[in-house]
């Protein structure tokens, strides 16, 4: 990722709007600057403008904007941040503003404004949320991670460094995201815990099913096959019986049905003589119907004939009222076509007339023919005069500028002369002061260098922090022994739980085992009610005294005994007791998942215990030796503060002497400063005065020159007069004092010209085009005359002539056309209709001849003897159906007399229906027993071999989850921990040795001395080897200011690298952290900044070390203005206010 520009408005001092281009120059040749200016001038409000636009907060402020806004410039009406990057070559544009209600810095503030888009303007976010999602996967940084991998903050450098192994590990955990695998640490341990706690569950499942054992089995197997020997033997017994029986009711049957088909036979005759008079109704109906066809024809000729003679009606007025109209059309054209002459001539009489009157006038002006050739020449001559006139005056009012100029750039050049004596009478006496201040630096050192004093005070920090950390070790000891006080009283309370928790979970098996056996006598006792219940329709249709059609019998003793039986209140107790049983496996799962977490309690704080106590002990041992290192008795009450106390001293004793050299370094360098600032006045002042004096002798020169170009000018002037007053002469004409009003006068007057000379060729057309309208117009007429013949013409206005003409040809065409197309439709319709005619005829004389050879004496018998289509239908219906119920009624009669005598042929049993009856239901009662008694053998034989199947994949359960409880028992054994440190260390050291290695390969470029190496007596602590010292192991407090800064500088850019893996950091932002380094290891530190910048990285810089603004040349300076607390940029980066709108 590389910040391209930044944009940013009205944010925190900086106020106004400023725009940093980071690819063109100066930043595009040198990717390091510095960014400079006082304290509080705004410096890293630059880098807060960046975290705006991308993250909507900054590292100072975690939330901006809604009701509050804290970076917005007082008394303005809003801001803005906006951040143009790259990443993986494609561009972006991030985007931030809030203002105020009407722009006014009073104004209530107004929801922020966001934006991600692309650089050619696609848009891909526009709100909060969905700018931040997308921001994070673009970058692959949140804001985090961006804070820590691009702009390294005020006094970060070395916060890692100098953190304790705790701190440590909680920076490696926030910067890393290592809390995974403590999340992982601890859902393993979980996991492990649920695996168990299923395989107990199982276990006891298996220990509650119980099967039949053999020797049982064996009796009810041979039990339900004798059963089924006996009931197959009935079975046979009961088909014959039942067939000899069926073959008596159809006998029965048979009987009666021959009856009923004798008396249905005898009805059909009945109703079909009955049914004599409509026959013959239907069949009279017939001989009509066959005339029918041959009168409707008649008819319809008939018809067709009439309609014929009135349409020809109707086609005669029509042809009458089209000679009308076409009369009247003739009339209006012939008086038009007249009209249209007349008027051609009388224009051709007025155009010869005004043609006579124009050419006269145009040979008395013809000399104006030639105004047109010398209009462009005097208008060039009399403009050229002009522009000489205006000349002269601009020469005379510059001759006179430069004069007074020139008095003007003589008292510059005497003033410029005094500043240059004063200006080197200052830069004498700032040398002076220079001086002195170099000498009471020296006295300050007291014998010593700079350096060596510094050397001192970091020595002395370095022991006071060591007694701080004897309070720290302190501290501690007392913390674990608190600890181990509360885990002992802990430990016997979980103790007794357990306890407890057994006894309960001991009871409950028992009563788990009885209620089981409760369900399962139910759940048998229910299914045989389910069975006598499935039968309730059979016994509801039973009746005293009648066989049963499954067994036969006539009593049917047990239906008001089942009718009794209530199977709900069976299922009702078998649903009670499996909701207890489940109740019962709830609370026992409960129970064992609490005696489990108890276990593993008691197995942590066993842990923990041993663990306090073993730090204890180590804390106590490191406690004596430090002290001892420190030369204070760790049994002497009062040692560690009287060590404090002279630490404290010593400390502030070297500390005012470094205030001291830090204030005359600060005056030597101001006036140093001041010295320089004089010097360069002084050759400012030497240079204005040379270029005073050379501005005077430009002046003089020009003043002469302009003289010359005045004399110059003026005769031209006079000499180009007096040429053109001799050419208008000529024309009569004095050479004019207004020459544009002249010029527009003789312009008219050639205009007035032309124009006549054109009137006069279109009067010519208009006579070719009137004769030509008169050779048109005459033949036109007598076309008309001849078409009219006794027609008289009719009279017509003048100015109507043309469209009344157009419009009578018109009407007379389509009354031509349409006269001709109805005499031929007329000569058709009449051949039609005597067509017609004689069709009409010849129908009426085969009516006739019809009627005459039928039945019927004349047409009123004939219509008389017809029917209509539906008392047609209705009889011709009713004589079918008569017919189809005496067919039926017949063949029916014929079979049941056949049914009988099949039957009496083949008799099968002499018995009667009530032995046949008796039998029959002493087999089914049997044959019932014999039913009951096999579904209860059957059902004891299945629910064993349910359980048993049960009990075998309860125990393929058990495999299963032994192989699993066993694979998570052997994970958490590995990584897996109730608070997730097992893992999570684990993790944080690999962490932790991949930063080693990325912060070495920084320091090789920063210092070839110090390698970074884990100390491996403890987890996350860190100690340095020097390569100086024939790789000696040192602690990492013992390294310098100047060696903690190079260090702690690798770590920061290690930290960049690890945090950003997933995107390349190709911007890095340092804010601070250089003070403390002298001149060779600053020098060291800027040496490997101008490595990382040259492969391809844009670093910038935040400080107020004068050395590194001097040794880096590109600078982003921030000034303060005067008053108000407002600062700015350069100029160059002021966005000016129209460009924005």
């Amino acid at each position: 990722m590389k910040i391209l520009t930044l944009r940013l408005k009205n944010l925190n001092s900086l106020k106004g709007e400023w725009k940093i281009d980071f690819t063109a120059e100066p930043f595009a040749s040198s990717g390091l600057f510095a960014i400079t200016g006082p304290t509080g001038a705004g410096k890293t409000t630059l880098l807060d403008a960046i975290c705006l636009a991308l993250y909507h907060r900054t590292p100072r402020m975690s939330k901006v904007g809604g009701e509050s806004n804290e970076l917005m410039t007082r008394h303005t009406g809003d801001c803005l941040a906006e951040v143009e990057f790259a990443v993986r070559g494609e561009r972006y544009r991030a985007f931030w503003s809030q203002r105020r209600a009407r722009d006014r810095a009073d104004g209530a503030l107004q929801p922020p404004k966001v934006e991600l888009a692309r650089l050619d303007g696609t848009i891909l976010a526009e709100k909060t949320g969905d700018k931040l999602r997308l921001t994070e996967e673009l970058t692959g940084l949140d804001f985090e991670r961006f804070t820590r991998s691009m702009l390294l903050a005020q006094g970060g450098f070395a916060a890692f460094l100098e953190a304790s192994a705790s701190q440590r590990a909680e920076l490696l955990e926030e910067l890393t995201g290592t809390a995974v695998y403590g999340q992982i640490s601890q859902r393993v341990y979980e996991r492990a815990r649920e695996a168990k706690g299923v395989l107990d569950g199982l276990r006891q499942r298996v220990a509650g099913v119980e099967v039949l054992d053999d020797e049982r089995r064996q009796a009810l197997a041979a039990e339900g096959l004798g059963l089924a020997q006996r009931e197959e033997q009935l079975g046979a017994d009961l088909k014959t019986w039942q067939t000899q029986r069926q073959w008596l009711t159809a006998l029965e049957q048979a009987v009666a049905g021959e009856q009923q088909a004798e008396a249905r036979l005898a009805a059909a005759q009945q109703a079909w003589e009955a049914a004599e008079p409509q026959r013959q109704r239907l069949a009279a109906a017939e001989p009509a119907a066959r005339l029918l066809p041959i009168e409707q024809a008649w008819r319809e000729a008939q018809t067709r004939e009439q309609r014929s003679r009135e349409e020809l009606e109707q086609l005669d007025q029509r042809i009458q009222i089209l000679a009308s109209r076409r009369d009247v059309a003739l009339a209006q054209a012939l008086g038009a076509s007249g009209e249209q002459l007349r008027q051609a001539e009388a224009e051709q009489a007025r155009t010869l007339e005004e043609q006579h009157h124009l050419t006269e006038s145009l040979a008395e002006r013809s000399r104006h023919a030639e105004l047109g050739e010398r209009l462009g020449d005097w208008r060039s001559q009399l403009a050229l005069r002009d522009e000489r006139a205006e000349a002269l005056t601009r020469l005379t009012r510059r001759q006179q500028e430069q004069t007074r100029q020139l008095q003007l750039l003589a008292e510059e050049r005497e003033a410029q002369q005094g500043a240059l004596t004063r200006a080197r009478e200052q830069a004498t006496q700032a040398q002076a002061t220079e001086q002195a201040q170099t000498e009471r630096w020296q006295a300050a050192l007291d014998g010593r260098d700079e350096k060596a004093w510094r050397a001192l005070w970091q020595a002395a920090l370095g022991r006071v922090n060591e007694v701080d950390q004897l309070d720290q070790l302190v501290e501690r000891r007392r913390q674990l022994q608190t600890q181990l006080e509360r885990l002992a009283r802990s430990q016997g309370e979980r103790q007794r739980q357990h306890g407890d928790h057994q006894v309960r979970l001991d009871a409950l098996r028992g009563r788990y085992r009885e209620v089981a056996q409760q369900v399962r006598e139910r759940e048998k006792l229910l299914e045989q009610e389910r069975v006598i219940r499935s039968l309730e329709a059979q016994r509801a249709a039973l009746q005293p005294d009648e066989p049963c059609p499954l067994c036969g019998s006539r009593e049917h003793p047990a239906v008001a005994d089942y009718a009794a039986l209530d199977v709900s209140a069976t299922q009702t107790a078998l649903q009670d007791a499996k909701a207890e049983l489940e109740r019962l496996t709830q609370e026992g799962k409960e129970l064992s998942e609490a005696l489990a977490a108890l276990k593993a309690q008691l197995d942590q704080a066993n842990e923990q215990q041993t663990e306090a106590s073993q730090q204890l002990e180590q804390l106590g041992e490191l406690w004596r030796q430090r002290c001892t290192a420190l030369g204070a008795d760790p049994e002497a009450p009062g040692a560690v503060a009287e060590l404090r106390r002279r630490q404290d001293q010593e400390l502030a004793r070297i500390q005012q002497v470094l205030a001291t050299l830090d204030g005359l370094r600060q005056q030597g360098e101001e006036s140093r400063q001041e010295a320089l600032r004089l010097a360069r006045q002084q050759a400012d002042a030497e240079q204005r005065l040379a270029l005073a004096e050379a501005a005077w002798e430009r002046a003089r020169q020009a003043l002469a020159e302009g003289a010359d170009e005045q004399r110059e000018a003026q005769a031209q002037q006079t000499s180009a007069e007096r040429r053109l007053g001799e050419e208008l002469a000529g024309w009569g004409h004095e050479v004019p004092r207004r020459a544009a009003e002249w010029l527009a006068q003789r312009d008219q007057e050639w205009r007035v010209w032309q124009a006549d000379c054109q009137r006069a060729q279109a009067l010519q057309q208009r006579l070719k085009d009137s004769a030509q309208r008169l050779a048109t117009l005459a033949p036109l007429v007598a076309t008309w005359r001849q078409r009219a013949g006794e027609v008289a013409p009719a009279t017509v206005a003048p100015q109507d002539a043309a469209a009344v003409l157009v419009e009578a040809t018109t009407t007379w065409e389509d009354c031509r056309d349409q006269g001709a197309a109805l005499q031929g439709t007329r000569q058709a319709l009449h051949e039609r209709l005597a067509g017609e005619t004689r069709q009409a005829r010849e129908a009426d004389e085969r009516w006739q001849a019809a009627l005459a050879a039928s039945a019927f004496a004349d047409a009123d018998a004939w219509r008389a003897a017809q029917l209509d289509e539906g008392e047609h239908a209705a009889l011709t219906a009713e004589r079918s159906r008569l017919e189809t119920a005496l067919t039926e009624a017949r063949a029916l009669a014929g079979a049941a007399q056949e049914r009988l005598a099949t039957l009496n042929a083949a008799p099968q049993t002499e018995r009667s229906a009530a032995e046949l009856d008796a039998e029959l239901a002493a087999a089914n009662a049997e044959l019932r027993a014999l039913g009951q008694r096999q579904g209860e053998v059957n059902a004891a034989l299945r629910e064993d071999e349910r359980r048993r199947d049960g009990l075998q994949a309860l125990l393929g359960e058990i495999a299963a989850q032994e192989r699993d409880h066993d694979l998570w028992q052997h994970l958490n054994g590995l990584i897996g921990s109730a608070d997730g440190a097992k893992f999570r260390k684990f993790a944080q050291g690999l962490t932790l040795d991949h930063l080693v290695h990325l912060a070495n390969g920084q320091l090789m470029r920063l210092h070839g001395r110090y390698r970074l190496i884990r100390r491996q007596a403890a987890e996350l602590e860190l100690q340095i080897l020097d390569t100086w010292q024939a790789d000696a192991l040192r602690d990492i407090r013992t390294l310098s200011g100047g060696e903690s800064f190079l260090v702690s500088l690798a770590l920061a850019l290690a930290l960049s690298d690890l945090v950003s893996q997933r995107t390349g950091i190709d911007s890095l932002f340092l804010d601070e952290g250089f003070g403390t380094l002298d001149g060779e290891t600053l020098e060291v530190a800027l040496d490997a900044l101008d490595q990382l910048n040259a492969s391809g990285k844009t670093i910038g810089i935040i400080s107020h070390v004068e050395a590194l603004k001097e040794r880096i040349p590109v600078q982003l300076k921030v000034r303060k203005g005067v008053g108000l607390g407002h600062s700015g940029l350069e100029r160059r980066y002021a966005v000016e206010k129209n460009a924005t709108e």
